[in-house]
């Protein structure tokens, strides 16, 4: 930092030293001379809320709003309490979308979106309350690593875009994902934020010719363009938080907003590779799918867009070339291809076994008729042992080691499919399906009861453990 900048007193991002209000959170400055804070900010909303919270502390704001630490008094737990500021108060129409949003994202249930607990108006003041997440959100952890490896950076946009396919299939669309949208909890659960706000804006007396509601870096070209955004402008969204944390930048920046949404719409970004040169080819073309200029260009929805980062995660370089595992993603239902019981294989292995005994018994009995026919026993202890020892290996290599080794590939798939996506009810059943046909029916049905106790309405898990029950005895 230089003499002609200085930091922002809400959220210490760096800004021009003259700035009359800051372009990161959109706090006027005008009110706290010579950068410092106000006095006490939150005094006018302790009062008004006085009866239902107790503020405690400010810990962010954005350009739409402030959020306090609040104690809810009536049940007595911590909660994150957003209020508008009052210069928005003023627009009926801002006010009106502001709550019918809110209610919106509060019918969300989903573990890497945050909850909404309620919304309302108390003496002027408009609130949103929600669960108050422990941990640093995602801007700030780029900002102290500088960047991200690619397995931490996958691990925290998965579950993400998860998210997101779950809030469009519901008809929501979050219009404003950003780094400093995404909390990073202290145990590792990603999870996003601010579902509505930027949507409540839009089109009201706020939205003034030549402006936009938004971030300027993080907005898709049709957002810049003022054009409706829809699911796929999330994903685009979502493309710039994964390019800066790998990258440690956004793709597009500028000296101010109307310069970086000139280059949203017309520029190309530098290449990830260029910028991190750990970062293996793969992602780089999913970023740039991602930031495809147009739509139609992108992923079509952001569950295709979970699947292939998670599936591209678990597969080395030679894998990739040839490897797919049977998971895609559909545009309903709980988020992934169900995959039903197929009782063929383990028939087709049993039969061959029978088969086989029958055949090695049969060889064994000619034998030993034989040997009496000619007055003498042919077949001794150890030769029994011997031919027993046979027969047990044969039964044991009956089904080819290229085949285990294909069972075992997709097993392990599975399994690092969960490390990033743990609550995905259509995985724990698809690994269940796997170690079904590979004839470990415990393992097989402990994987259909994850699956129910993630999502009790998987019907094809259902069933699925009713047939490995069967098949068990």
């Amino acid at each position: 930092m230089n003499n002609d900048t200085k930091l922002c007193p809400y959220c210490k991002e760096e800004i021009k030293a003259d700035a009359i209000k800051c372009k990161h959170c959109g706090s006027m400055l005008t009110d706290a001379p010579d950068g410092g804070m106000p006095s006490d900010p939150e005094t006018p909303v302790r009062n008004a809320l006085a009866s239902r919270f107790e503020i405690i502390s400010e810990i962010g704001r954005g350009g739409m709003a402030v959020v306090y630490k609040a104690k809810q008094r009536n049940l007595g737990r911590i909660v994150a309490l957003k209020v508008l500021p009052q210069q928005f108060t003023h627009d009926k129409e801002f006010l009106d979308r502001f709550h019918r949003e809110a209610r919106a994202a509060a019918q969300l249930s989903h573990p890497n979106i945050v909850t909404i607990y309620d919304e309302g108006v108390e003496n002027g003041v408009h609130f949103i309350s929600m669960e108050d997440l422990d941990g640093v959100d995602l801007h700030t952890l780029i900002r102290q690593k500088a960047k991200l490896s690619v397995e931490e950076a996958v691990g925290i946009v998965v579950p993400i875009a998860e998210a997101l396919g779950y809030a469009h299939e519901r008809g929501v669309v979050h219009r404003d994902v950003k780094s400093s949208n995404i909390k990073v909890t202290g145990t590792g659960r990603p999870v996003l934020m601010d579902f509505g706000i930027a949507h409540a804006a839009s089109g009201t007396k706020l939205t003034r010719t030549g402006t936009v509601i938004g971030t300027p870096e993080y907005m898709s070209p049709e957002q810049a363009e003022g054009k409706e955004p829809d699911g796929r402008s999330d994903i685009y969204s979502l493309g710039v938080v994964l390019y800066e944390a790998l990258t440690g930048r956004v793709p597009f920046t500028g000296d101010n907003p109307i310069s970086v949404v000139n280059k949203v719409i017309n520029a190309q970004p530098t290449q990830v590779r260029q910028l991190s040169a750990n970062a293996p080819d793969w992602i780089g073309s999913i970023v740039e799918r991602c930031l495809a200029k147009r739509p139609e260009g992108r992923y079509q929805s952001a569950t295709d867009l979970a699947k292939e980062l998670a599936l591209d995660k678990s597969l080395d370089k030679g894998q990739r070339a040839t490897e797919t595992v049977r998971v895609s993603h559909s545009a309903s239902g709980v988020g992934s291809q169900l995959r039903p019981l197929q009782r063929s294989v383990p028939q087709r292995r049993l039969l061959r076994l029978v088969i086989f005994a029958l055949a090695a018994c049969m060889v064994v009995t000619l034998i030993i008729l034989a040997g009496r026919i000619l007055g003498h026993n042919p077949i001794s202890v150890s030769s029994d042992a011997t031919i027993a020892r046979y027969v047990g290996a044969r039964l044991q290599i009956v089904f080819s080691a290229q085949e285990v080794a294909a069972f075992d590939k997709e097993i392990n798939s599975y399994k690092i499919l969960l490390e990033s996506s743990p609550h995905n009810s259509i995985l724990y059943n698809n690994l269940g399906v796997s170690y079904y046909q590979e004839g470990n029916l415990d393992s097989a049905l402990a994987e259909f009861r994850k699956a129910i106790a993630v999502e009790p309405r998987n019907s094809m898990a259902w069933t699925n453990m009713g047939v490995a029950w069967e098949d068990g005895g």
